[in-house]
């Protein structure tokens, strides 16, 4: 049987693998926006850096609820770092 929730969490990360590159490339970028209004030492790379850390956090997450079996959710604690910087 397929779990709702655990679709759900590996669908999100597809959709944030999907969604960094787009951030980084098209139109003004996410990339230049931020060195522009906040931080002048902004690069790609640091971004790329960043996304690759939230990736891992989340897909550590992931795996955590399915060998627990579904029993317990860990928030995907990227929400929180991103409040922090």
């Amino acid at each position: 049987m397929v779990d709702t929730v655990d679709l759900l969490f590996w669908g999100m990360e597809a959709a944030y693998v999907v969604h960094c590159p787009d951030e980084a490339i098209v139109g003004s970028s996410f990339v230049n926006m931020v060195k522009k209004h906040f931080w002048p030492e902004y690069t790609a790379r640091k971004f790329f850096g960043f996304n690759f850390l939230l990736h891992g956090i989340n897909i550590t997450t992931i795996i955590a609820y399915e060998i627990l079996g579904g029993s317990w959710i860990i928030l995907p604690p990227k929400h929180v770092l991103a409040f922090c910087y």
